[in-house]
């Protein structure tokens, strides 16, 4: 079965991008952790992470979070499987994975993959992808799990196969576009108070398969929304926590202090998974307190007001349209 994978790599003197596609590989960092793809047992794994870069560190929560990334990229990925590489301009790769990991250990660089770049090497536009993959690249940390969008990932193939490089379906985004903007409108100055815009955040979620309730506001404690998961048919059950902010202003941007609500909810629960949604925007700050809060345990999304309204048109209206009109 292939399975998928979102992997960051830094466009930075020994990680640049450009030079990964040309050169048919992928890399990862962390240069000092020397002889991961010899271990495999993830304690002693972790204890090589925690002793090359942490060794100050009282507990193995910042190891666990670099030996995570380090752990997918050369244990858990195979080859044949997808790789899905954010990049700058709003522009993502795909490759597919065609040899084992490497250890290199030089500059930046700690271990490689030989990948083949797929769509001739060429990036696609982020807008030819449906609304699920575009969140899960914005997914903060090194890499993410991917595994249940791999049809969304060859309908973007798919899509940027048929055009010509820089071409885009101009009508179909057009109205795309012109609806996105009403339903991002209505978030932020329509008739939605923010008891509303928790039902339409759990409609949402709803929509994309979960089963989401709402937390009286007695008992919040940065758990607005808890949701439950079950992947592969229902195998798994894997439980969620969202943060929900009805911030409508773009001007008043998301600050850090979301992030460590939403982690007082996701230990509530003991949930690994967490997301923050406003109909607003999320600042900078914010975005980085996420990204170094991310480990391998625990994964952290954040969703803005764009984001949103794409999730919104994809799952409720396209999908399940009746389900949108349970909002009121």
């Amino acid at each position: 079965m292939t399975k998928a994978y979102v992997l960051r790599i830094a466009a930075a003197s020994d990680r640049d991008l450009p030079e990964c596609v040309g050169n048919g590989f992928a890399l990862i960092g962390w240069p000092d952790a020397t002889g991961l793809a010899r271990t495999n047992d993830w304690e002693a794994f972790r204890d090589i992470v925690h002793e090359s870069y942490f060794p100050s560190e009282p507990n193995r929560r910042k190891a666990g979070a670099a030996a995570g990334h380090l752990f997918r990229f050369i244990h858990q990925m195979a080859i044949d499987d997808l790789l899905v590489v954010p990049a700058p301009n709003k522009q993502f790769y795909v490759a597919r994975v065609a040899g084992q990991a490497l250890e290199v250990g030089q500059g930046d660089v700690g271990y490689r993959r030989d990948v083949e770049w797929l769509n001739a090497g060429r990036p696609i536009e982020r807008q030819l992808a449906k609304a699920a993959l575009q969140s899960r690249m914005k997914v903060y940390g090194t890499t993410a799990d991917a595994s249940d969008l791999v049809e969304e990932i060859h309908d973007a193939l798919s899509l940027a196969g048929s055009l010509e490089p820089g071409q885009v379906p101009a009508f179909e985004l057009d109205v795309r576009k012109e609806i996105l903007a009403g339903i991002l409108k209505q978030l932020r100055s329509g008739r939605i108070d923010p008891y509303k815009f928790e039902k339409f955040v759990q409609i949402v979620i709803a929509s994309m398969g979960a089963s989401a309730s709402i937390t009286a506001r007695s008992l919040d404690e940065g758990d607005d929304i808890v949701a439950t998961l079950h992947p592969l048919a229902g195998m798994f059950e894997m439980k969620l926590v969202v943060q929900v902010k009805h911030y409508t202003s773009t001007e008043r941007e998301l600050q850090p202090d979301v992030v460590d609500e939403l982690l007082r909810g996701m230990d509530k629960h003991s949930a690994k998974l967490g997301a923050v949604v406003t109909a607003g925007t999320i600042s900078t700050a914010t975005q980085k307190e996420a990204s170094k809060q991310a480990n391998y345990e625990n994964t952290i999304v954040l969703i803005d007001g764009d984001q949103l309204s794409e999730l919104y048109l994809d799952w409720c209206l396209v999908k399940g349209g009746a389900v949108a009109r349970n909002l009121i």
